[in-house]
């Protein structure tokens, strides 16, 4: 190769790194928007809003929010009493000036929660997962993961009813159906047992899909009695008592749904 064509290739490879930089820069910055334009921006499928002082905390969160959340994230200069106005109409919620910054979070232009400086840096990403994702933060988790084999096998020998859910993070369904066992914990005063394959240590899953439990007919594809060890689609709860199942419930419901459904079991009392 002779010097200029070795002189042009180096200019237009200085002109590539030098415009790959400047995107960099420019993608970098968080863009101003206001109440007016606000809904023609978050239409996409995550979206966040940012509402206080850029310090370094919001830059770090916000880079995550770009980077392993794929969000677009804007920036919105407005008085607590406009926004408010905004966040009543949709969330029936208000914020205050001490719980500046605030994240408020979009799926596909719909407002799903607000992240407050009362959330600490540490716990962000467990509330952008649980907007998003609808995946319950540990620190809101009513519900009862099992740890121990021995003692969760007790639990299922038992006299009394026990329920059972098998779900994972990889699972749409078993996403929606999480906030709603969280809350039927909470609401009705009973436990429930979330078995996680995505999260549980790999030895205790197992060892609980061992156990084999009967998944009744009404619960399967084939409308054929199964057992846990020949697969099974999730969510799939199963109530339990003396280690045998003695019901089940497949798929998703709603909040009513399912609490009809585990009075129809005889887990819950009729209201």
């Amino acid at each position: 190769m002779n010097n200029k064509k070795l002189i042009i290739l180096i200019v237009i490879i200085l002109i590539l790194v030098g415009s790959f930089a400047t995107y960099k820069i420019l993608s970098s910055k968080v863009k101003n928007i206001n109440l007016d334009n606000i809904a023609s921006l978050v239409g996409n499928e995550y979206s966040v809003v940012f509402v206080g002082d850029m310090d370094s905390n919001a830059k770090t969160n916000i880079k995550n929010l770009r980077t392993k959340f794929d969000a677009k994230v804007y920036k919105m200069d407005v008085s607590n009493d406009e926004l408010n106005e905004y966040l009543n109409a949709t969330l029936s919620t208000s914020v205050t000036e001490e719980t500046k910054p605030y994240y408020i979070l979009y799926v596909e232009g719909k407002i799903k929660g607000i992240i407050t400086n009362e959330i600490s840096n540490d716990n962000f990403e467990e509330y952008v997962k649980k907007y998003f994702y609808n995946e319950i933060p540990s620190s809101e988790a009513k519900y009862t993961t099992p740890t121990n084999f021995d003692d969760f096998d007790d639990i299922l020998n038992s006299g009394n009813l026990t329920v059972s859910v098998f779900g994972s993070n990889t699972c749409s369904y078993c996403k929606l159906l999480e906030p709603v066992i969280n809350k039927v914990v909470e609401e009705k005063n009973i436990d429930i047992y979330y078995i996680n394959s995505s999260t549980m240590d790999s030895l205790l899953y197992s060892k609980i899909i061992n156990l084999d439990l009967k998944i009744p007919a009404e619960c399967t594809k084939a409308n054929q009695e199964t057992t846990l060890t020949k697969g099974f689609a999730t969510p799939m709860t199963l109530v339990i008592q003396n280690g045998k199942t003695v019901g089940c419930i497949k798929g998703y419901y709603s909040y009513n749904e399912y609490v009809s459904k585990l009075q129809d079991l005889k887990v819950l009392k009729e209201d």
